[in-house]
């Protein structure tokens, strides 16, 4: 079907002849029924994919990962090839993301240059790249051919966020079975990059939206610590914990920097991981990190970063030639991040963090940057509590620390109405304190898009006592409207008496859009099936409901309409009686878990009233508590062409057993 010759129908004699007119009809009878059978085999090619396909696509219930390493492992199958990449590429580097692989291959998050792959290949194709022998390709001369000896690829760009991310390709040592990459393997790969598309930035969405909010609730737990602890070190510690289950990164410390007598800067620690390693080092921790260690030597990664005032990243310590090696004894060190951390364009203090297991990049640099700069303010706070004597330590430990924090602060008294606001709510909403003073929040900053129910929910926990955390709509004194999550903590005085409120807003509209761009990606994930031009459907077992899209109704020649709602019983009446049986047996299978999917083909009514066959292929997604059926959901696929075929074919090779018994000759297929 797809133009391509794949062979020739032979009869062979022992003595020359002519064969006339009729002798060479009947032989090209012969060849249309071999081709007939060829076509069918391509076309049950294209149901496996689809059932694969539709396999992948209904694992709405692992986690991105797995789901898409399954869909390498079923690929492979598929495809009958032994490695399944998904790769992440940036310039001329390829990384491994995921992958299935024979033992001791390939592991996830290997390297290679992208020149010395295939990929590279691919990624100046704008559809499916196909090679089925490299050997007799005009790429044999490709570096990956003579690195690894790959005879078969198939492989296509994935696009994230508009962005080239990478690629899906499979691979085998083997040249291709049928030489060539038949119309479905194409469409396979093609549509499976596109679930591969989707799912990625689905989890990538997913996982900037947990960082996103992981870090603005650092920030915001730094400060409210700053506010309410006299120990700063205690703080710091936490800030520092935190900071390192946020980058994944096993050990660290933040320190102050300071000079010598001689300008050479320092660096103080405020907080450290605790790495010691034998009774001497454990002493030394002991005795000097709750008043803070020095370190001198400029000769060292962290040097190198004082030195230059700028980020320094080492994925591969050992060979840097800025590294100030290690005492003996000390544990490994696989990567180093070092960053200089500013106030005023003034180096204060520096972040340094370790053995990340993917390394660390420049994208992880800006990521952190809200976090440098609170770092910095909070370590300008530090040295300004200080200077000032101890009878004011308390008052300035608020006020000096809050007004300069990134988000907002407010001190109402025990009425609600604000006595004090940092500049940090002044930039968040356009109102100064003097305007402010003396106003309930509410009244000021609330507008029509406010949720009121939070808005009860909130008074209802002030007129307890109690302090609350709540998401809602604020607008800014010219009208602009945003998102801000408030943390309100109620103020005692030393017998316990309730004082007033203290709250901290921050500006969540980025977090709240990043939210709404992963329900996006969800409707497009789901949309990569409806441009398949299938039908779907949705049964939930326990009422009957039955859901579908718009080419499930045109099958049978119905609009969304004309059925909706639409029963699992108005469903069965579609179906020709000598189907609904083994229909039924099927599903009892795949219910009581002796089949994993339900596939059946049968005949339903058209609206014009004649028989369409269909294909429906479905699994069981969910089960109630006590375990009985609860939803299924499926694909449902036009395959009358098919079995029409399939009925002709039949017809044919009855008139060739005739043929066959007729004929003197000896018959071979090739």
């Amino acid at each position: 079907a797809e133009g391509y010759r794949i062979g020739t129908l032979c009869l062979i004699d022992e003595a020359p002849r002519q064969l006339n007119e009729r002798e060479l009809s009947r032989l090209r009878d012969l060849a249309d029924a071999v081709q007939s059978e060829i076509e069918t085999q391509h076309q049950q090619r294209r149901a496996d994919a689809l059932g694969i396909l539709t396999q992948i696509t209904s694992q709405a219930d692992i986690e991105p990962e797995s789901a898409l390493r399954q869909a390498l492992t079923l690929g492979c199958q598929y495809l009958d090839m032994p490695f399944g990449i998904i790769s992440r590429i940036e310039g001329e580097d390829y990384c491994v993301q995921l992958q299935v692989s024979p033992p001791d291959t390939l592991h996830d998050h290997q390297h290679f240059p992208l020149g010395e792959t295939y990929c590279s290949l691919a990624l100046e194709h704008d559809t499916v790249l196909s090679i089925a022998h490299m050997a007799q390709s005009q790429y044999s001369g490709h570096p990956c051919y003579q690195s690894f000896g790959l005879e078969s690829y198939v492989g296509v760009s994935i696009v994230v966020q508009g962005e080239r991310y990478g690629t899906l390709n499979f691979s085998s040592p083997d040249e291709h079975a049928a030489r060539y990459f038949d119309q479905a393997e194409i469409e396979f790969v093609e549509l499976l990059g596109q679930w591969v598309s989707s799912t990625l930035q689905r989890w990538q969405l997913d996982q900037n939206l947990k960082s996103q909010q992981q870090l603005s609730r650092i920030i915001a737990a730094a400060q409210a610590q700053f506010i309410e602890k006299t120990d700063r070190r205690e703080a710091f510690d936490g800030l520092l914990s935190e900071i390192l289950s946020l980058t994944d990164s096993e050990y660290g410390f933040i320190g102050e920097v300071l000079h010598t007598s001689e300008g050479a800067p320092y660096l103080k620690t405020y907080a450290i991981t605790n790495i010691a390693w034998n009774q001497e080092t454990r002493d030394f921790y002991a005795a000097n990190a709750p008043q803070g260690m020095e370190f001198y030597n400029l000769k060292s990664l962290f040097g190198a970063a004082l030195v230059s005032g700028e980020p320094v990243i080492a994925n591969d310590p050992c060979h840097d030639s800025r590294r100030g090696g290690l005492p003996e004894g000390h544990p490994p060190l696989n990567a180093f991040l070092g960053i200089p951390i500013y106030h005023s364009d003034k180096l204060v203090a520096m972040l340094g963090i370790a053995n990340r297991p993917v390394g660390y990049d420049s994208e992880l640099i800006d990521f952190l940057s809200p976090l440098r700069v609170t770092i910095g303010q909070l370590i300008v706070a530090a040295q300004l509590q200080q200077r000032h004597q101890e009878d004011q330590l308390e008052l300035m430990r608020l006020s000096r620390v809050a007004s300069q924090t990134t988000n907002g602060v407010i001190i109402t008294d025990i009425e609600g109405r604000i006595e004090w606001v940092n500049e940090g709510f002044t930039r968040l909403t356009g109102y100064t304190a003097d305007e402010i003073h003396g106003h309930k929040p509410g009244k000021l900053l609330q507008g029509p898009d406010t949720d009121p129910a939070t808005v009860a929910q909130i008074h209802s926990a002030l007129s307890r006592g109690e302090g609350f955390e709540a998401d809602l709509v604020n607008y800014t004194q010219n009208g602009r409207p945003y998102w801000v999550r408030i943390q309100c903590s109620p103020l005692h005085d030393e017998t316990g008496k309730l004082q007033g409120f203290m709250a901290i807003e921050s500006d969540v509209t980025q977090e709240r859009d990043d939210a709404e761009r992963v329900r996006a990606s969800e409707r497009r994930l789901a949309s990569v099936i409806e441009g398949t031009n299938i039908g779907t459907w949705e049964w939930n077992v326990q009422t009957g409901e039955t859901l579908f899209n718009e080419r499930w109704a045109e099958i049978v020649g119905y609009s969304l309409d004309e059925l909706a709602p639409i029963s699992i019983q108005t469903w069965m009446d579609l179906v020709h009686p000598e189907d609904l049986q083994r229909s039924g047996n099927l599903l009892e299978q795949h219910f009581a878990g002796e089949i994993e999917f339900y596939d059946c083909m049968a005949r339903m009514r058209h609206k014009a009233g004649h028989w369409v066959w269909v294909h429906d292929r479905g699994r069981l997604v969910s089960r109630t508590a006590e375990g009985a059926p609860l939803l299924m959901s499926g694909t449902h696929a036009d395959i009358t062409e098919q079995k029409q075929a399939e009925i002709a074919l039949q017809g044919s090779e009855a008139r060739l057993r005739g043929l066959f018994e007729l004929s003197p000759l000896g018959i071979a297929l090739n």
